[in-house]
């Protein structure tokens, strides 16, 4: 656990995004300074820009849930490919720099 961070699992994500209702589950949550969002994802094959793409919708809708509910944070989604252990930064559709650091910098 990180020290001053509340860590959360399965944590219920529901509201407005876009023009429709999204009701979701993240598997991890972590609020201090910042969020952190964590989805695991059992895929087998797929490069990680295949990855990002298949889930970047998903990711896009749970962040957005959580920046709403903690409007003072930045909110950072990754992925965790179970099979290889890979940890990969969801990309942020019209996200600034600063919401998309940690993609940019693993890159």
């Amino acid at each position: 656990k990180a020290e001053g961070y509340r860590e959360m699992r399965e944590v219920p994500l529901s509201g407005v995004v876009g023009s429709g209702y999204f009701q979701g589950r993240a598997d991890l949550v972590m609020v201090g300074n910042e969020v952190y969002l964590f989805d695991y994802k059992y895929s087998k094959g797929g490069d990680d820009e295949k990855l990002r793409e298949m889930y970047s919708e998903q990711m896009e809708k749970y962040a957005e849930v959580l920046e709403r509910a903690y409007p003072s944070l930045v909110v950072h989604p990754f992925i965790v490919v179970i099979p290889g252990g890979r940890l990969l930064p969801a990309a942020r559709k019209g996200g600034n720099l600063k919401k998309n650091i940690y993609r940019d910098n693993f890159n």
